[in-house]
């Protein structure tokens, strides 16, 4: 399993920082996580084939998580040939993605490109051979979900995204035992009243989960533009040492727990 951050930014991109996306790699699926704004151009920077991406899951409506898929949608058409592209959030974000597809077609700008939205809301919405996709509610200011990705057998392999979303019991639940969470962190504890006002999450907030649901790994995005990343990383690390701040491009990979035995 193979994770590329191709955006770390809160909702204000910086000169280093994009907005929210990610490249999810495992089993024969190449998907996207979020699309905000730039994401065909963080592929292609990254030196990743925009043509193999078959799958789009999106956390919520807000731009910085969503406003990239047109774009994406028109570089495949540039690329020519038959491509399909499935594409899963709840009512919501599939409502914007359906206004998007519209403008598309009204432009003429959506012909060999094959576009499939699906709800995905409360559970599993995708199964392969060897994983399984499922999402989560989180508490955001629009209806916003979490996403889990898990290897099908005991103790099998998990990584779970929390994008944006206030901090809840709910949420040790769903990262039980991951061995990586990528989980927004706005800002340090210090602006803890403002994070919250915007139903978001701090650093020290970000933390605690993973301790508290025995994670292996954190990885903290969705960093704000008034933020310090090397402040956030430090404020996670005295709660949970294994956690770093994602930068563009950041790469984590998740190895086997269950190596196969040598002769």
């Amino acid at each position: 399993m193979k994770y590329v951050v191709l955006g770390s930014s809160a909702s204000v991109p910086t000169r280093r920082r994009h907005c929210s996306s990610a490249r999810l790699s495992c089993d024969s699926e190449n998907a996207l996580v979020d699309c905000g704004p730039r994401t065909a151009r963080q592929l292609h920077r990254f030196g990743q084939a925009l043509e193999r991406i078959s799958l789009v899951w999106l956390s919520h409506l807000h731009g910085d998580h969503c406003w990239g898929l047109p774009t994406v949608i028109r570089r495949l058409e540039r690329i020519g040939g038959e491509h399909t592209l499935r594409i899963y959030a709840n009512h919501s974000t599939i409502d914007r993605v359906k206004t998007m597809l519209k403008a598309l077609l009204k432009l003429k700008q959506l012909r060999s490109t094959t576009v499939k939205p699906h709800v995905a809301e409360h559970g599993i919405f995708h199964q392969t051979k060897w994983f399984t996709w499922r999402t989560f509610p989180l508490m955001h200011r629009v209806p916003t979900h979490g996403l889990i990705v898990q290897e099908r057998q005991p103790r099998g392999r998990k990584i779970v995204y929390v994008s944006d979303t206030m901090m809840f019991d709910g949420l040790i639940e769903a990262c039980d035992h991951a061995d990586l969470i990528v989980c927004e962190s706005t800002a340090q504890a210090r602006y803890a009243k403002l994070v919250r006002s915007f139903k978001h999450m701090t650093a020290t907030q970000a933390a605690q989960l993973a301790r508290r649901s025995k994670a292996r790994r954190l990885v903290l995005t969705h960093i704000s533009h008034l933020a310090r990343a090397s402040a956030i990383e430090r404020e996670a690390r005295e709660i949970f040492p294994n956690t770093v701040v994602a930068e563009d491009f950041s790469v984590f990979t998740v190895h086997d727990r269950h190596p196969p035995a040598h002769a």
